[in-house]
C-alpha cells in the first residue's frame, strides 16, 4: 500500500522530497518501537513490499553489498520504477474504466499487484548474486502470512444484501 502511494505521489514530489519524508517517518517509528520491534517491522515491511524496499534502506544495500550507485543498484531502481509505472497505469485505467466501484477497483488491483510483484522479485532475484539472495531472504524473517487488504466497505461478509 505504502509503495502504492509512493508511486502515485512521485508525479508530485521529488525524489530527494519522498526520501526525506520516509527518513522522518523512520525516526518517528524509532522513537515509539523498541529496536527489536522495528527490525521486526523492517523484516514485515520488506515481505510486503518486496526487494523494491531495499533501495529506500542504505542499511540493507550495505547488507547486501550493493552501492548505491552500482550497476545493481541502477537495474534494481529501474526495474522497480517500470513496477511503479504499471500500478499506476493500472489504478488510472481501472478508475477510468469503473469510476463508481471502488471495491472492484480496490480487488482487482491488490490481484493484479500480487503478480507484478511476483515478476519483480523473479527479475531482482536475477540480478542478484546466490549470496545476496540468501542474504535477502534472511532479512525477511520469520513468514507472515497476510490476507489482501480490503477496506470495510468492500468486505464480502460485511456487505448486507437487501
Amino acid at each position: 500500500r505504502r509503495q502504492l502511494l509512493a508511486s502515485l505521489r512521485r508525479d508530485h514530489h521529488s525524489d530527494d522530497e519522498v526520501m526525506q519524508q520516509t527518513e522522518s517517518g523512520q525516526q518517528m517509528i524509532k522513537r515509539i518501537l523498541t529496536p527489536k520491534q522495528v527490525d521486526r517491522l523492517r523484516q514485515i515491511m520488506l515481505q510486503i513490499e518486496g526487494p523494491c524496499n531495499i533501495m529506500s534502506n542504505t542499511r540493507d544495500l550495505d547488507r547486501l553489498g550493493i552501492g548505491p550507485d552500482s550497476s545493481q543498484a541502477q537495474k534494481i531502481q529501474s526495474i522497480c520504477r517500470d513496477m511503479g509505472d504499471q500500478i499506476r497505469s493500472l489504478v488510472e485505467n481501472l478508475n477510468q474504466s469503473h469510476p463508481n466501484d471502488p471495491c472492484m477497483v480496490m480487488t482487482t488491483v491488490g490481484k493484479k499487484m500480487q503478480g507484478i510483484k511476483y515478476d519483480v522479485h523473479k527479475q531482482v532475484n536475477q540480478i542478484l548474486t546466490a549470496s545476496q539472495n540468501n542474504t535477502l531472504n534472511e532479512m525477511k524473517g520469520r513468514s507472515l502470512a497476510l490476507r489482501p487488504m480490503i477496506p470495510p466497505m468492500c468486505d464480502p461478509t460485511k456487505i448486507q444484501n437487501p
